[in-house]
């Protein structure tokens, strides 16, 4: 074998070894991307904060989610409701620019969007400024439109934290976006379309989840319920039509349900891995 022989032959491996870094790297990059938006999904969210935390930096998170989604896709079919969530990530990516140091867009799955953003020295008043830039985000989005399907348009219930607000605990991910979740079900509460800072008087308390059937629409969703609570007297409102719904009394021979009752089956959480 000549000495050119030799060189072409590590000319090939290394072009192997590139294309094979190039490879994992696409494949990575699409594991932690949400096809419809192309944004970061829940995977990214994941890695960013742990890399955050790891270089012992101080982040912020915001967690928005479309209000009375199911409705939207009921009334204007499921490419035209893919094509509004597509608008909002958009609309959230050009948003992320505005915020301290840039903060960067996510869509973790469905109608849930997130941003999250570096805030290692954040003031008071930045901190009243940030609430404000989170409360202008919630107001463009209420004002996206989507061509050729007029009256498509959404609201979102945003709630939003720092990785401070665990004082001197350890704070995980999963803990962080506890938080965000605790702080958009307030936002829910009090009517949607709003924004609401976490807090830990939002912490929820331990509960167990029901699974409920609306009678009037026919929606199906699930609730959480605090141990404390009485489960054969349990309200709840229908996410996708806002009536008031509650577990019908014990079933009687020949009895109808009346509308708005729903049917629960409790989840002993406690068998669960």
């Amino acid at each position: 074998m000549s000495e050119g022989d030799g060189e072409d032959d590590k000319a090939l491996r290394e072009a192997l070894v590139a294309l094979q870094r190039e490879i994992k790297a696409r494949v990575e990059l699409e594991r932690e991307r949400d096809s419809l938006t192309t944004l970061g999904n829940l995977v990214a969210i994941r890695r960013s904060f742990d890399d955050a935390m790891a270089m012992k930096r101080k982040i912020w998170g915001a967690f928005l989610e479309v209000d009375s989604f199911k409705s939207i896709n009921d009334q204007f079919g499921y490419e035209a409701a893919d094509a509004l969530l597509k608008h909002i990530g958009a609309k959230l990516k050009e948003l992320s620019t505005v915020f301290f140091g840039q903060a960067t867009a996510y869509r973790a799955h469905g109608d849930e969007f997130y941003l999250l953003g570096i805030c290692d020295d954040l003031n008071p008043a930045q901190v009243h400024q940030l609430g404000l830039l989170i409360e202008q985000a919630r107001q463009a989005i209420a004002d996206v439109r989507v061509d050729g399907h007029a009256g498509l348009q959404c609201t979102v219930s945003v709630g939003w934290t720092t990785s401070d607000s665990y004082g001197d605990e350890l704070l995980d991910c999963r803990g962080f976006l506890r938080q965000l979740e605790d702080a958009v079900a307030a936002a829910k509460a009090r009517g949607r379309n709003c924004v609401v800072r976490y807090e830990s008087a939002l912490a929820k308390a331990p509960t167990f989840t029901l699974r409920a059937h609306c009678l009037d629409c026919t929606a199906k969703f699930s609730f959480d319920v605090d141990h404390n609570t009485n489960r054969q007297r349990e309200h709840a409102r229908c996410p996708n039509c806002g009536a008031e719904v509650q577990r019908p009394p014990a079933p009687q021979a020949q009895s109808v349900a009346p509308p708005g009752a729903i049917e629960l089956a409790p989840i002993d959480l406690s068998k669960q891995s």
